[in-house]
């Protein structure tokens, strides 16, 4: 599945666009900011692949191991920030025709 992945995104220049062709609907669970200092959903806007559905901040809580839902947040505010935030992200790629889904 890797090579796939990878063949795809080098033919269409864009990881996230590799996973745009993969499946009608895709979760993230992300924190905004990459181990290598990008801004994960500025690249799910740049790759302008997909649609949000929906972006829900969460928290994890220490006592029982699990997420806390936070709230829903736009996702256009979640986007601007470069911080340790952490989002749910519900995405629908625009590769897939509406006779698709």
């Amino acid at each position: 599945m890797l090579r796939v992945v990878t063949y795809v995104s080098r033919k269409s220049g864009s990881r996230a666009a590799a996973f745009a062709h993969l499946a009608p609907l895709t979760y993230v669970l992300t924190r905004s900011r990459s181990d290598f200092e990008r801004n994960v959903l500025d690249i799910i806007t740049q790759a302008d692949c997909f649609d949000v559905l929906t972006c829900v901040k969460v928290d994890h809580d220490a006592a029982t191991h699990q997420l806390r839902n936070l709230g829903p947040v736009p996702f256009a505010t979640a986007a601007q920030g470069l911080n340790d935030d952490h989002y749910e992200l519900l995405l629908r790629s625009r590769s897939f025709t509406r006779s698709d889904r």
